[in-house]
């Protein structure tokens, strides 16, 4: 699943959250276990025919070498908001019938204004970095009510950790019968997606060689399936305060502060492809969005192969710039060399760019002030014809 036609139109409209009193409370009464290294947080609402699977999904997890992980050494944080039918009488009979399984949950009302899947998340994920920030290789893992996570989730993202990156985004899968009960539209839309973005994500790594996020990577880093370490959360100053689409959001902010981010095939969870979401924007929203576009016949268009590369190019440039191996008149010789004459066009702030302490940050500004010259040079394309492209491309 994309992130999401729609919602990269929407993103730089995000509007932020206004302050609500404090919630410094919440969770205070249920002390961590002295072994405990992992947080899982669930912000929910309205989850009565799905948080029983999602919670069983989570008390039966599976180490490496197929023992069942003990209890103690990890804890389930669900925030229950403004709930209108069973979810909190679900949570609390699951609760008794597993008494030493570390569920803690607490159901409050929240002002409309924050009802919304930004704030409660970002509520949980502060709540669960400050119980872990003391602790040493703690991490904060989150998914969503309508969501299994495999067998070996949790021991995946630690196998991932132990390889020193600071984050984790698990492949989200659609639940078996999901696909099917989809609209024609919808289902087309769906895999064309799933299809270019796996391919992009591929081709992307190929070219930029990181060594946290080598090929074969993928394009979720969505709250579905999302882990990251409590120092790392800490240091970027957590989610931003965003009523939706906190996920994107933070990746955006994560890059800015050069956060290692593994896209894993291993970790993955199986989510509702449901058609009336609970988020404001969400898969939900996207669903029907690709329904619509189906029945009016819209052409969904994405980035081509060939911004892409542009874009990955001039990210490797500018991080030799940025470590100091070439200097600025080498830049433009290679921005000519690698990416055309058209590069002349490309606005760089040579001092200030390699003065930033984090090259992610300078990297942000240089594509935000850009990116309309990489739009013009590369529109965007039908995905069928973008997909053809990318199939031809060896090595993804």
């Amino acid at each position: 699943m994309a992130r999401f036609y729609l919602f990269r139109q929407t993103f730089n409209c995000f509007m932020p959250i206004h302050p609500e009193p404090s919630h410094d409370a919440l969770f205070t009464n249920f002390q961590k276990k002295a072994n405990c290294k992992i947080t899982v947080v669930i912000p929910v609402k309205d989850e009565e025919k799905s948080i029983e699977a999602c919670l069983a999904s989570l008390e039966h997890q599976l180490d490496s070498e197929g023992k069942k992980i003990p209890y103690a050494f990890y804890e389930v944080l669900i925030l229950a908001n403004n709930c209108t039918d069973q979810t909190v009488t679900k949570l609390i009979d699951f609760q008794n019938k597993h008494l030493d399984f570390q569920l803690l949950f607490e159901d409050i009302q929240l002002h409309p204004d924050h009802s919304n899947i930004g704030y409660v998340r970002k509520l949980l994920m502060d709540i669960a970095c400050r119980r872990q920030f003391a602790a040493k290789n703690a991490y904060i893992l989150t998914t969503d009510g309508d969501t299994e996570v495999s067998p070996r989730w949790i021991s995946s993202h630690l196998s991932i950790f132990k390889t020193k990156v600071d984050a984790v985004g698990g492949r989200i899968f659609l639940k078996q019968g999901e696909l099917e009960s989809m609209l024609p539209g919808s289902r087309k839309f769906h895999l064309l997606d799933e299809e270019y973005q796996l391919k992009a994500a591929a081709y992307k790594s190929y070219l930029l060689q990181e060594k946290h996020d080598l090929p074969p990577s993928h394009h979720q880093h969505f709250n579905g399936s999302f882990g990251i370490t409590a120092y790392q959360y800490a240091r970027t100053g957590g989610l931003p305060d965003v009523k939706f689409l906190e996920d994107c959001a933070f990746y955006e902010r994560m890059l800015c502060y050069d956060t290692k981010i593994c896209h894993s095939h291993d970790v993955q969870v199986f989510t509702s492809g449901r058609s009336a979401g609970r988020a404001t924007f969400g898969l939900a929203t996207q669903i029907q969005q690709w329904g619509q576009m189906g029945k009016i016949k819209e052409p969904y268009k994405v980035n081509s192969p060939e911004k892409i590369k542009a874009l990955c190019l001039s990210k490797n440039i500018l991080r030799e710039f940025w470590e100091g191996k070439i200097n600025e008149k080498e830049v433009i010789i290679k921005f000519e060399n690698n990416l055309g004459k058209w590069s002349s066009r490309l606005r760089l702030h040579g001092d200030s760019f390699r003065s930033s302490y984090y090259f992610g940050t300078s990297m942000n500004q240089f594509e935000h002030e850009n990116m309309h010259e990489f739009e013009k040079k590369y529109p965007k394309v039908p995905i069928e014809i973008a997909l053809k492209k990318l199939r031809k491309i060896s090595n993804i």
